[in-house]
């Protein structure tokens, strides 16, 4: 069987209308920092950060694992408990169960920021369960892929085929279809960026690592693992990086292993890592020299030139081409992410599943989302790459 592009999202059930009410209740049940939401510390109200009703009661609000095991909360299940819209807001608030008893202490009590905030957030569970679902039919499991473009074909070949070899008949009787307009997941996406609700898969894009592994899994080594082994083969280590990125590398480094500077006043006895095409190509000659295969792909180094370049990507036999081998391991991880989540898979299910997902591809880094969540290994290889005309 092979693996056919669909575009099933009118079958789906699903009209994708924007509600500036839901969206407010998703951004309440998520924790988004802009609600205003308190929550109450004795007889104090402090913000809620870090708080959210996803993080005890699950993404997809069938019970959590995240942080604590809550109960199922979205809103179907809470009217069969006898939940009102009132009740519920007295819940959230008083910690008053329908039948009158008091709620553990382990329930928050809140306070909304605004007065209709109880309302949102019962929009947001009764459409939750639909919302988490998008994509998937008893049939088929539809997953959204970015447009054709020439240099993407050879990943999309060998997951096509890799699909077809692993699990012609699907998982749970389901096909495995690929879309360009929306779908269970996104896959193969070529930069970051606003996923309207869909998790973001093996994006063909290198993750900083600050990413949340409940919206994001990759499969190749972050820029902070590149960055951490190249400190470990240069101790006085020095990244030059566009102001963002810089920002976000500091918050997943270890303090103190690396030292940001700008490429205007660079010593010509520290090695400098350059995590961007627009500042390799001004790197001046006496510099030692490091940087990303990646990055490498976009501005190839000046003539004569010898550096050294991270591998995320690196394979134990000769290497093959290295996005056919990518799209042969995601569409590894993502049938065996499938097999896990169940038959009555969810968004937040899928997502967890890859906690459990362990593997070892003869032709790619062995993979275990339980030690690095993100990304599934932290293996790079560093090579030392010249300038045919050079040295």
């Amino acid at each position: 069987m092979r693996v056919r592009a669909a575009l099933l999202f009118l079958a789906l059930g699903y009209a994708a209308h924007a509600d500036p009410a839901v969206d407010r209740g998703r951004a309440i049940f998520s924790g988004a920092p802009d609600t205003s939401l308190q929550v109450r510390v004795g007889d104090r109200l402090r913000p809620a950060r870090g708080i959210s009703c996803a993080g005890c009661h699950g993404h997809d609000a069938q019970g959590g694992v995240e942080v604590q095991s809550g109960p199922a909360i979205d809103w179907p299940h809470l009217q069969t408990l006898g939940y009102t819209q009132d009740l519920f807001a007295r819940a959230l608030t008083e910690g008053i169960a329908p039948d009158g008893r008091t709620l553990g202490g382990a329930m928050p009590r809140f306070a909304f920021g605004q007065p209709e905030d109880a309302a949102a957030l019962t929009g947001y569970l009764t459409q939750i369960g639909t919302e988490q679902r998008i994509g998937i039919t008893a049939q088929a499991v539809t997953f959204q892929r970015p447009p054709p473009q020439p240099a993407l074909a050879p990943f999309w070949r060998a997951f096509e085929r890799q699909v077809a070899d692993l699990a012609p008949q699907g998982v749970f009787g389901r096909r495995i279809l690929l879309s360009r307009t929306t779908g269970f997941a996104r896959i193969g996406a070529l930069r970051p960026g606003p996923t309207d609700g869909q998790p973001d898969l093996f994006p063909l894009h290198p993750l900083i690592g600050d990413e949340d592994p409940a919206t994001t899994r990759g499969a190749f080594a972050s820029l902070g693992a590149e960055v951490r082994a190249m400190a470990r083969q240069h101790p006085r280590l020095m990244v030059s990086a566009p102001p963002a990125m810089q920002a976000r590398l500091a918050d997943v480094l270890p303090h103190g292993l690396i030292e940001m500077t700008p490429l205007d006043n660079l010593p010509p006895d520290r090695p400098v890592m350059v995590l961007d095409a627009d500042l390799l190509a001004r790197v001046p000659p006496d510099v030692t020299l490091l940087t990303t295969l990646d990055v490498l792909a976009q501005v190839p180094p000046a003539p004569g030139r010898c550096l050294q370049a991270t591998d995320p990507r690196p394979a134990d036999e000769a290497p093959r081409n290295a996005m056919s081998r990518y799209g042969r391991t995601a569409a590894t991880v993502l049938i065996e992410a499938l097999r896990l989540c169940g038959a009555d898979c969810t968004r937040a299910g899928l997502m967890r599943a890859f906690d459990r997902v362990d593997l070892d591809p003869h032709d790619w880094p062995a993979l275990d989302y339980a030690n690095h969540p993100l990304t599934g290994t932290d293996r790079v290889r560093i090579l030392r790459l010249c300038d045919p005309e050079g040295p």
